[in-house]
């Protein structure tokens, strides 16, 4: 029987992961648990310091994070399905640093920072051709949502409205935008 070497990711069937295990000759050294999200629950044994590779089950690179006194310290780099999903910076095990969020296409889609674990300074999300922006200080918001056109200009500017309200209000433009360019189309054959 062949013994387990190296590190063991397994997921439940939604895809998130389950646990991740570290293993030498057969032997478990460390494993990290993560129950019905993925969010760390529990880490049990001692991770070695420095760069660890964990693969998904088609043997795809799905993170690479660093370890330092058995907690996560440095960059990461997620993967889904082999392509790049996320950069993000942890300290002590607590986020902390720039995190960017890449799109299937290899775009960025959104890009933030955490300042211990807070959201800390102007939070971009871009959503086709707007990009909304959220200032934060030490978790909590300050300021306007506002809302810019792909050239800079400025779209929408409202404290009132959320991330989510606003994202409905795009998705909306978007799809409007789309049938005035399908009915152009149709009218030009």
């Amino acid at each position: 029987m062949k013994k387990l070497q190296g590190r063991i990711l397994s997921c439940y069937r939604n895809g998130s992961i389950r646990r991740r295990g570290i293993y030498n000759n057969g032997k478990l050294l460390a494993e990290e648990l993560f129950p019905y999200n993925d969010f760390l629950d529990e880490r049990r044994g001692l991770i070695p310091d420095g760069e660890v590779v964990y693969r998904d089950k088609q043997g795809r690179i799905s993170e690479i994070c660093h370890y330092m006194n058995n907690k996560l310290n440095g960059k990461s780099i997620h993967y889904d399905k082999g392509w790049l999903y996320s950069i993000v910076y942890w300290k002590d095990d607590v986020l902390h640093g720039p995190q960017v969020y890449y799109d299937r296409k290899g775009f960025k889609y959104a890009w933030k920072t955490k300042k211990h674990g807070q959201l800390h300074g102007k939070y971009y999300w871009r959503v086709g051709n707007y990009t909304i922006v959220r200032t934060y200080n030490n978790g909590k918001r300050i300021g306007k949502v506002r809302v810019f056109y792909k050239n800079g200009k400025e779209f929408l500017i409202n404290h009132d409205l959320s991330f989510g309200v606003i994202l409905q209000i795009l998705v909306v433009i978007k799809q409007e935008v789309r049938k005035a360019e399908l009915r152009l189309c149709r009218s030009n054959q």
